[in-house]
């Protein structure tokens, strides 16, 4: 990969985490409504939000989470693949 493709890469890949972000921002918000309304019906925090997760919401809630730290990471690997080309073109290597 050439640090060309790879700025190319890691745009696509910012461009997909600030779509995601938001939809996890949205679903953030239904998770709290959710809490606040169906608090009273459990006898704990923890059993409405194992309730929050086993609806339609809550696992698109936590998939959306898992691809989120995902980008992050693959994020992260080209960031250190532009530092480490932009070295070797300095010649500080």
């Amino acid at each position: 990969m050439t640090p060309q493709e790879a700025a190319e890469k890691m745009m696509g890949l910012s461009e997909e985490q600030s779509r995601a972000s938001d939809e996890y921002a949205d679903l953030e918000e239904k998770k709290l409504r959710h809490f606040s309304e169906k608090r009273t019906e459990y006898k704990s925090d923890k059993a409405c939000d194992t309730a929050w997760q086993a609806t339609e919401d809550g696992i698109k809630h936590m998939r959306l989470g898992i691809k989120l730290k995902e980008l992050t990471r693959k994020l992260s690997a080209i960031k250190a693949f532009l530092r480490h080309s932009e070295n070797i073109a300095r010649n500080i290597y």
